[in-house]
């Protein structure tokens, strides 16, 4: 099914806030395992956290900025008229 967003109602301000937070914590959480990969000796533990947390990082963030979810995700949203 294609569905375009102008079909699609934006997210809540409440759950942008919410994924503003999440954004915010995980942009935080970057910064640490950067912090880690250079001080620990090397460990796949590394990749996976990373991942996970760019992933993170990437959802909300797009819900943040620009009020829908990331392209993958648009089955997840509401139609605009309550269908």
């Amino acid at each position: 099914m294609n569905v375009t967003r102008e079909q699609l109602a934006k997210v809540r301000t409440p759950f942008r806030i919410l994924a503003g937070f999440i954004f915010t914590l995980s942009m935080l959480t970057l910064v640490f395992v950067i912090f880690i990969a250079i001080v620990e000796p090397y460990d796949n533990f590394i990749w996976v956290i990373s991942l996970i947390t760019l992933a993170m990082s990437y959802i909300s963030g797009h819900v943040t900025f620009t009020g829908y979810a990331p392209n993958f995700l648009l089955f997840t949203h509401g139609a605009k008229n309550g269908l």
